[in-house]
């Protein structure tokens, strides 16, 4: 029987779009394994789902997926997948299997649903204002040749503005 995964968990990226998902490996598992995660936006992947796709594995090209993604190519060892094929503010749906690659036997899943959105706000700054401070700045410094400072700043930046 192949141990399932101790425990799963999802953390949402703080500038939205990606999805987090992290789960811890068994004590024990198999010589040959992988990981398998179902993912599915807006309803929650089914066990029938899951036994029709190992049922089919050896064949997909006829399996009907029902807007299923399977993330299939994850290496041993690897204990968290950053899932960036997701939009913010739609709820995903996961399942998690541990399965033995040479006997074909897997263990039960394990879930875990999470939803991207941005936490971090970003402050847009106009371009024609950044300009015209580092203008003035640079203009700020400039002095003629006998130590006066120049004071054509000014005249530029209108001239800018126009």
């Amino acid at each position: 029987m192949v141990q399932p995964l101790s425990e799963i968990s999802i953390t949402a990226s703080a500038f939205g779009g990606q999805l987090d998902v992290a789960w811890t490996l068994p004590t024990e598992t198999p010589v040959n394994y992988k990981v398998y995660l179902f993912r599915r936006a807006g309803s929650d992947v089914s066990e029938l789902e899951i036994t029709a796709y190992f049922t089919n594995i050896e064949n997909l090209t006829n399996y009907d997926y029902n807007k299923l993604f399977v993330f299939d190519r994850i290496a041993p060892q690897v204990e968290i997948l950053g899932d960036q094929r997701v939009y913010n503010d739609k709820v995903y749906y996961y399942k998690a299997v541990l399965r033995d690659e040479d006997s074909g036997e897997y263990s039960t899943t394990i879930s875990c649903n999470g939803t991207a959105h941005p936490n971090i706000k970003v402050n847009i700054v106009d371009g024609k204002d950044v300009v015209a401070t580092a203008i003035t700045k640079m203009f700020d410094s400039v002095y003629d040749v006998n130590g006066n400072k120049e004071l054509f700043a000014k005249k530029t930046l209108l001239f800018l503005y126009k």
